[in-house]
């Protein structure tokens, strides 16, 4: 069943305070551009007026800051210390795992509510390929 719920439209843009969370760097996308990216898909699914900004926004600053952990990851390495020739434990990638769960989750909330509520099908577009292979079942087809 499909809800056909009359509401205020997203907003298209991030709000006012959104850079502090987090700067550009390298093109990487930032808090604003995921907002913006994540507004445009919703748009394109009608389900807009249903998702509150408050989720779009801890979406966006979650997967911005995961992309902050990741790009130092990338700059740094694993936490290899030349001088004692050994691998030490790098505490950002623990970090960077916590953050992808939490936008894992946010996007979840807004996945859900465009999954329960459009008239169209669309995939997620966040869904890991590999779990895809993994439940598939070829008893049941497509």
């Amino acid at each position: 069943m499909v809800l056909d719920l009359v509401g205020n439209p997203l907003p298209t843009e991030p709000p006012d305070y959104t850079p502090y969370y987090g700067s550009k760097k390298a093109g990487a996308p930032d808090a604003e551009d995921i907002y913006r990216e994540t507004v445009a898909w919703l748009a394109q699914t009608g389900c807009q007026h249903l998702v509150q900004p408050s989720m779009v926004f801890d979406y966006a600053i979650t997967k911005a800051h995961w992309y902050e952990c990741e790009r130092y990851i990338t700059a740094n390495g694993l936490g290899y210390v030349p001088e004692k020739k050994k691998v030490v434990e790098n505490p950002i990638i623990d970090t960077s795992l916590k953050y992808f769960k939490m936008a894992d989750m946010a996007w979840g909330r807004i996945w859900d509510i465009v999954a329960q509520n459009s008239q169209r099908h669309f995939g997620n577009p966040h869904k890991d390929p590999m779990a895809g292979l993994l439940e598939y079942d070829p008893r049941k087809g497509d």
